[in-house]
Parts: C-alpha cells; sequence; structure tokens
C-alpha cells in the first residue's frame, strides 16, 4: 500500500481468487457505496488487516490515506497462470500484431524484449512509503515506450515486402522462391499457434543451429550440410518431426541472413 501519494483509483490484480471480505468490498465500491457506512465492521476489518501489516512504518496521516484508498482501490482476478503465463501473453500479443504484416520473427523478437522488460522491472526492489511517480519508474512499463520499441524494432527489421525483395537477391530460381514463400506462410501460421508447443521448440532449435552455422560458414550456403547438422541436432534432442523438411530450415535461414543484413 502506498502511503506517500493521494491517487483517484488503484488496481490490484492477481490471479489467485479473493476472499468473501474481498469480494464484498468489491461490491459496495462498484455500486458506489461507502463501505463505512454500508458495512462497518468490514470496513474496520480491512483496515485492521493493514495496520498489522504496517505496524512496524505506520503513517501519522494513515486514517485519511486509508478512506482514499478503501473507496478507490478496485481488485482483478487476472486469468494469467504463473505456470503459462508467457504462451498465454505471447498468443494475446500476436493478435495485436496482426494488421501490421510483419514477419514473425521480428514479432518474436520483439516480444522477447518486453518480456524481458517486464522481468527487470518485476525483480526492482522497492521501499515503503514511496511516491506513486518512483512507484511508476522502478516497477511500471510505460505504453507509449511499448509503442516506440515496436515501432523502431519493425523499422530495424523490415517486414514482408523487404523480406521477399531480399530474397529475390539471393539467386533463387521462381520456384525456389515460390517454395520459400509458401513455406513462410505456413511456418508463420504454426508459429503463432502457441498451443503448437512442439513445433515451437523444433523452430527454436533449428534457429541455434542455424545462428551457429552462419557464424562459422559466413555467407557460403551449402543447404545439404545446413541439413544434416539441424535432423542430427533434432534427433539429439528428441525433436525429430516426419513433417519437417528443407524448405522451414531454409525459411528459417533465409529470415536469420535477412535480419543480420538490416
Amino acid at each position: 500500500m502506498n502511503f506517500g501519494v493521494e491517487c483517484s483509483h488503484c488496481y490490484f490484480i492477481s490471479n489467485n481468487d479473493y476472499d468473501k471480505d474481498v469480494r464484498l468490498w468489491q461490491s459496495y465500491i462498484e455500486d458506489g457505496k461507502i463501505v463505512a457506512v454500508e458495512n462497518n465492521e468490514l470496513y474496520q476489518r480491512i483496515k485492521g488487516r493493514i495496520k498489522d501489516e504496517y505496524v512496524d512504518s505506520l503513517p501519522s496521516n494513515f486514517d485519511s490515506v486509508f478512506d482514499i484508498f478503501i473507496q478507490n482501490t478496485f481488485v482483478h482476478k487476472s486469468k494469467l497462470q504463473l505456470s503459462t503465463y508467457t504462451t498465454q501473453t505471447a498468443g494475446m500479443f500476436f493478435d495485436q500484431l496482426a494488421n501490421k504484416n510483419i514477419p514473425t520473427d521480428t514479432a518474436h523478437l520483439i516480444f522477447q524484449q518486453l518480456v524481458n522488460d517486464v522481468r527487470k522491472k518485476s525483480t526492482e526492489q522497492i521501499k515503503t512509503p514511496i511516491s506513486f511517480k518512483s512507484l511508476v519508474d522502478k516497477k511500471g512499463i510505460e505504453i507509449s515506450k511499448i509503442n516506440d520499441k515496436i515501432n523502431s524494432t519493425i523499422s530495424k527489421k523490415g517486414n514482408y515486402t523487404d523480406f521477399y525483395e531480399y530474397l529475390s537477391t539471393q539467386g533463387l530460381t521462381d520456384k525456389e522462391l515460390h517454395c520459400i514463400e509458401s513455406a513462410k506462410t505456413l511456418h508463420d501460421s504454426r508459429w503463432l499457434n502457441v498451443n503448437d508447443f512442439k513445433y515451437q521448440e523444433i523452430v527454436i532449435t533449428l534457429r541455434k543451429v542455424i545462428s551457429t552455422y552462419i557464424e562459422c560458414m559466413g555467407d557460403f550456403y551449402d543447404a545439404s550440410v545446413l541439413e544434416k547438422e539441424c535432423m542430427h541436432e533434432l534427433l539429439k534432442q528428441g525433436l525429430s518431426s516426419q513433417s519437417l523438411d528443407r524448405t522451414l530450415i531454409e525459411v528459417l535461414y533465409y529470415e536469420q541472413r535477412f535480419s543480420k543484413e538490416i
């Protein structure tokens, strides 16, 4: 609880269920009723719990701040679960990017950057009392900065048109270009399916092998050698798949080359 600032509304979100007292409290403020008037026993019980929690750092203005807190705090139960929050969030995130017409490898990069930002913020240590401004600086992620990061990454990594123009410079035949474009469409569709865990594991493994190959071989591309290395690593990881073919490896290879050259 922040005793250093008076805010119009505060929100607490958890993936746990709330007890009867919290649900009753919320029903009063959602209906615009005064908790202390409607149910003074509940009001005093919640106040007592918070006093017990902050017994060693109770400020002199506790009573007045608590009256604001009790009438202006909303609690919500999140659908995100700790065990699956990354994949759940990924699905929602990729849905929001669907109209931006960018490659999924670029979208995946943006998502990973944002997840890393949130994880970094979550480990920030704070001490109360603390001002609302300082709390936001330490624990918050600004929407405007998220948009700037997305737009910046898109401008650096390009879009589908840029990617296909890049492919046309790689000495591929029309048939090869068509196969890669078709394979990329299928790959992007499967990659966005957050429930296809095995496919995502396969792609992540392939990307690591391809990245190592590019670092060692530079611009030299031997499709047969790379395919053997990829298949060997998949077998080693227990991720072999009969649906995997060379075209997916080519898609991932050219995506990485494209990203490095922009």
